[in-house]
């Protein structure tokens, strides 16, 4: 399956959006939240160095086909609040899943 480009959605008072650098501090404090890190692959107290390579992560599914994972942001500061994503890890058998 050949996936489009990453889209900008405007929702409102809420942009979803590829994931930024600038998203750091939204990850760093999520890798404090043990039940987050157990369920999602935001490393458990993670490092600068960890927290980025996530966002990197993040952007990459899209480029590798398994998926589109949004930050959800704020639209008028563009501060990341949270994450949304459309998985399609088996869209091959018909199956996709969302996430946030």
């Amino acid at each position: 399956m050949e996936l489009i480009e990453q889209p900008v959605l405007n929702a409102g008072t809420f942009l979803l959006r590829p994931f930024q650098d600038s998203d750091l501090d939204l990850i760093h404090g999520a890798s404090k939240d043990l039940y987050i890190t157990q369920i999602t692959t935001v490393p458990f107290q993670g490092s600068r160095q960890q927290c980025l390579d996530f966002i990197e992560r993040q952007r990459q599914r899209t480029v590798d086909g398994t998926g589109y994972s949004f930050a959800i942001a704020q639209s008028a500061t563009n501060l990341a609040v949270g994450q949304i994503g459309l998985w399609l890890r088996n869209a091959d058998r018909g199956r996709a899943s969302i996430g946030y």
